[in-house]
């Protein structure tokens, strides 16, 4: 029988954990907007694969601006092993999506980041100056927000596809449900509703 298990509610952590990087070394990259994951068992797919038909798919769909790519990062420390990405960027905002194989199936998931220019990195490092600056100049607009929506709603949804292509070529029954969209955070930490 086909398993299924999903955590996409998972990963909307408070502001101060939500920030990439190191706040004492004063190194920010940027902000976890979202992220989702989920396990799908029975695929007869390698990440690699996953990863080279999620590019297609997005450069189908001609969205300018659009730049994709593959990194490795290491799983922790000096001497762990090393992990591929799917690096998917537009604008500010930038997703790294993971597939990794585990038991049967795959873990498939992603984090979509907005990342932050050199002024914004350092502003989010000097307590009240910053947090000043922050509010005055990029305060959450609808306009952001909007932004970060409609892009991840785009490469969540050809994450899906993708996945639901692999389980019907495998035989697997398809497992994914209506409700498989994650949370948007805001950029001061509060989870808004879906739809809002």
């Amino acid at each position: 029988m086909t398993k299924y298990t999903r955590n996409h509610r998972l990963g909307l952590m408070p502001a101060e954990a939500k920030v990439i990087g190191s706040k004492d070394r004063g190194f920010i990259m940027g902000i976890r907007v979202s992220n989702w994951r989920t396990y799908v068992e029975g695929i007869n797919a390698t990440p690699q694969t996953l990863f080279e038909d999620i590019a297609e798919e997005l450069e189908a769909r001609d969205i300018a601006g659009l730049h994709i790519n593959r990194t490795v990062h290491k799983e922790g420390g000096l001497f762990s092993r090393q992990r591929w990405y799917l690096v998917v960027q537009r604008q500010e905002y930038l997703f790294r999506i993971s597939a990794l194989p585990f038991s049967r199936g795959i873990i498939l998931s992603w984090f979509l980041e907005e990342r932050l220019s050199l002024f914004w990195r350092f502003a989010f490092v000097v307590p009240a100056i910053g947090k000043l600056l922050i509010r005055m100049f990029r305060p959450d607009s609808f306009a952001r927000i909007d932004r970060a929506w409609a892009f991840q709603s785009l490469v969540h949804g050809v994450v899906l596809d993708v996945i639901d292509e692999h389980c019907h070529v495998s035989g697997v029954r398809d497992q994914l449900m209506d409700d498989d969209s994650p949370l948007l955070a805001d950029f001061h930490g509060r989870a808004l509703p879906n739809g809002q």
